[in-house]
């Protein structure tokens, strides 16, 4: 499937007012009726995850889960997954 990212400087003033708001919401719903998956970056904290599931996006990235991480050490850091936050981080279904 086909995703559209959502910028992180959208993401991160996602709770800080209804236009920051509007705006994410918007691209969401334009990526659904292009049937297009969406990505937010940048999610950083569980405020800003919660808002985004409940505007339907997909999936996301940031600080929330991890930092970035050298790819030698990531087999190490995904066996390792369940015992952190449990689940996948996706922020919609998962």
């Amino acid at each position: 499937m086909e995703r559209l990212k959502i910028d992180q400087s959208f993401v991160k003033r996602l709770t800080q007012g209804p236009q920051d708001e509007a705006l994410v919401l918007a691209v969401i719903q334009m990526a659904k009726s292009l049937h297009l998956g969406t990505v937010a970056e940048g999610i950083e904290d569980g405020p800003t995850l919660k808002r985004l599931e409940a505007m339907g996006c997909d999936l996301g990235q940031g600080f929330h889960w991890s930092s970035a991480i050298p790819a030698n050490e990531f087999m190490t850091f995904l066996q390792k997954w369940p015992q952190r936050l449990g689940g996948c981080p996706t922020v919609s279904g998962g």
